[in-house]
């Protein structure tokens, strides 16, 4: 085993050591391989089955309906939320590695983030290839260096942000506050990122106005999150 290699093992041994202490705390017996919502409190968990579709197939075929792209958005933040709570750093967020189940007859979207075969603890060193989709960093630019740095709460910011900005993009969403935080998380130096925690309550503000605009709006000709509610709706043309 090269140096390197042990060097990666031994992260993803203090990891999962971590994870376990995480799992105890949340109850959870089971070894994890997904960080999901749970259906009734979306408290996230982590979890060893779970079922959706990927949310890069959702975007392509164009497939979320417009009232849950909030709701899908907000559950990601949450859990991402909650791992930077826990210390720890995804490193490999991206459409791919998001699935989402709608339950019931209302449809309401259950997210699940998957493939945390690349998870660190914050401080652990990590070394990613600098990928570009329409010019945009899949990765935070500062881990896509020659050698391994460090993973920070800023790097997985930054990662949140270039999700947010692909279902937005994808879904020809328009929401300005949302627009303007995914930017904010986008920013090359990382200290000038918002923290996560901004960014949920940002998501949870919007998703908040979004329901009261929506109420406000039922029985007025234009369906929930038409543009007739005011408020901070996400509207989306197909």
């Amino acid at each position: 085993m090269n140096d390197d290699h042990r060097d990666l093992s031994q992260a993803l041994e203090r990891v999962y050591k971590y994870l376990l202490k995480i799992l105890k705390k949340w109850k959870v017996d089971l070894l994890p391989n997904a960080v999901v919502t749970k259906a009734k409190t979306e408290d996230p968990a982590i979890v060893t089955t779970y079922a959706g579709t990927p949310l890069h197939i959702l975007l392509k075929n164009k497939s979320v309906h417009k009232d849950n792209v909030l709701p899908v958005v907000t559950q990601i933040v949450e859990v991402i939320r909650r791992l930077t709570e826990a210390s720890l750093c995804h490193c490999d967020l991206k459409a791919d590695n998001i699935v989402v189940e709608f339950i019931g007859q209302s449809q309401r979207p259950k997210v699940t983030i998957i493939d945390l075969g690349l998870m660190r603890k914050f401080g652990d060193k990590v070394c990613m290839k600098p990928k570009k989709r329409r010019s945009v960093y899949i990765y935070a630019p500062e881990l896509c260096d020659t050698k391994p740095v460090p993973v920070s709460p800023e790097s997985q910011v930054y990662q949140v942000g270039r999700v947010m900005s692909s279902v937005l993009e994808y879904l020809h969403a328009s929401n300005q506050t949302l627009t303007n935080i995914s930017r904010e998380c986008l920013r090359e130096e990382p200290k000038s990122r918002p923290r996560i925690e901004k960014v949920f309550r940002t998501c949870k503000r919007v998703l908040k106005n979004n329901t009261l605009s929506a109420t406000q709006t039922r029985g007025g000709g234009e369906g929930v999150g038409g543009r007739g509610g005011g408020g901070e709706g996400v509207y989306c043309s197909n």
